[in-house]
């Protein structure tokens, strides 16, 4: 019989052959416990036995009890210069020490395959079912408490390098290629810190339990793991967002069927995400704003993003007077901002053909809600080339409440036939993101001008760069034919 609570004082026994002041040593404490409690996440979600569950915690307890010796002896967690998982193996059974732990022998074969094999590539073959069980157990555990320190530790412990030199390293192309193909990634293939940040990442497509994804989505770890680190390599810096695309659709597509979520439905909204007009209406703004005597007039376009017309007049109402003359302020912007587009035309985003036509592939519903008028809507979208592939399209002249009121929102919901929970809504702006988020959608964020809005960025399901990366991310939930 396992007794869970005596081998975890025969385990701090065992600690006191090691610096406790050590931060790796430190480190490596926390981790076991962490696993340990990981591993109970596991166990309980997919209703384990008592009998493996007690088991799989006793593994979770020693299944570093080598990397103690490597630290003392190396100060490095490179398992090229010390396989620290043979040692453990060789401490627990070939030196006797696995007595201290658990008396009896009925567990030995189990608790030693599963700790020489818990840090390997890959599991050989000729494991028994319960060996295979608990390999993936800890296997599992402990690469999800790898994603807790890569979160809180500092760069410096882990990685023997500057934080700010570590922001500067390159992805190497076979690593992305890894990522793009959703495989685990081979040590002998990395070259650089950050290609470790990645192999990192890259244990989810190794992970066996869906209540593993889970643990990964309840802690939103691939976007805490990404985010901690100001990249200053502008190529890591995009292929970093490339690879949150990937690992977070990798991690949706394969939580527990009762988390899983379909996309029968993409819905855009127009300016900002579709066309990079938004910019050319605010300095149309500011320029007719000098004109009628009023300075720094396009500032104001930070607030009104999303607004519908009367919700926009409304807004100068209160913020410039009720004397302001918003029709003739109004008649001369939107004359620039014609001008410009017969000019130069409309500027289209980068992958809006791209997805356009993986969505209209895959047979996923195509819809736009925009604040602005069906007139000025149709015009663009005609002008841009997505008009021809649109299933629904809802105007901020259709509906009587102006975003953030979701009510645009569930009416092209109701145009397509799909529930709000069973679309995809691509916004930029807060009042955009609160409107979608209200109606019950999957929000995605796709900055424009305004990049960051910490207060809500939270409650996303995503927050991708471009829409090259909201095609990766769809293409990785696995969506088609209407569904995921």
């Amino acid at each position: 019989m396992i007794n869970l609570e005596y081998a975890k004082k025969q385990f701090d026994l065992y600690l006191k052959n090691y610096d406790a002041e050590d931060e790796k040593i430190h480190l490596k404490k926390v981790h076991t416990f962490a696993v340990l409690d990981a591993a109970r996440y596991i166990c309980e979600k997919e209703g384990m036995s008592q009998e493996d569950t007690q088991l799989a915690l006793l593994i979770a307890l020693l299944h570093d009890i080598g990397r103690f010796e490597q630290l003392k002896t190396f100060q490095s967690f490179d398992d090229q210069k010390f396989d620290h998982a043979k040692f453990g193996v060789k401490v627990l059974f070939e030196d006797g020490k696995i007595r201290d732990f658990v008396r009896e022998k009925t567990y030995d074969d189990v608790i030693a395959k599963a700790i020489a094999y818990h840090s390997a590539y890959q599991l050989p073959q000729n494991l028994t079912p319960r060996q295979r069980l608990h390999c993936q157990i800890v296997r599992d555990a402990d690469k999800l408490d790898n994603f807790r320190v890569k979160e809180t530790e500092k760069i410096e412990t882990l990685f023997d390098c500057s934080e700010k030199v570590f922001a500067q390293e390159e992805i190497s192309d076979c690593i992305l290629e890894d990522i793009r193909e959703e495989q685990i990634i081979l040590s002998s293939t990395r070259k650089t810190n950050m290609d470790r940040w990645v192999s990192y990442l890259a244990f989810i497509f190794d992970l066996n339990f869906p209540a593993s994804f889970q643990f990964l989505e309840e802690h939103r770890y691939i976007d805490k793991n990404i985010g901690r680190i100001a990249y200053t390599n502008p190529q890591t810096k995009k292929r970093m967002e490339e690879i949150r695309a990937v690992c977070n659709a990798y991690v949706r597509r394969n939580l527990p069927p009762a988390m899983r979520k379909t996309c029968r439905a993409v819905v855009f909204d127009m300016d900002g995400v579709m066309f990079d007009s938004e910019r050319v209406i605010q300095r149309a703004w500011e320029k007719v704003g000098d004109e009628m005597g009023y300075q720094h007039f396009g500032e104001h376009s930070y607030h009104t993003l999303g607004m519908n017309t009367a919700r926009t007049r409304q807004y100068f109402a209160e913020t410039i007077g009720p004397e302001f003359p918003y029709d003739l302020f109004k008649e001369k912007y939107k004359k620039l901002v014609e001008e410009e587009f017969a000019e130069k035309g409309i500027p289209v985003k980068l992958g809006l053909e791209e997805l356009l036509g993986f969505l209209r592939e895959k047979k996923i519903p195509i819809a736009v809600a925009t604040s602005s008028s069906e007139r000025d809507a149709r015009y663009k979208l005609s002008q841009g080339g997505a008009l021809p592939y649109l299933d629904a399209l809802v105007c901020g002249n259709m509906v009587e409440h102006s975003k953030p009121d979701p009510e645009i929102y569930e009416k092209v919901c109701e145009a397509l036939h799909v529930a709000p929970q069973e679309a995809i809504a691509l916004e930029d702006s807060e009042n955009g993101l609160k409107a979608a988020m209200a109606a019950g959608m999957r929000t995605i964020m796709v900055p424009d001008m305004i990049r960051d809005l910490p207060e809500i960025e939270g409650d996303l399901e995503a927050k991708l760069d471009s829409l090259s990366e909201v095609k990766i991310y769809i293409e990785h939930l696995g969506a088609g034919e209407g569904q995921s």
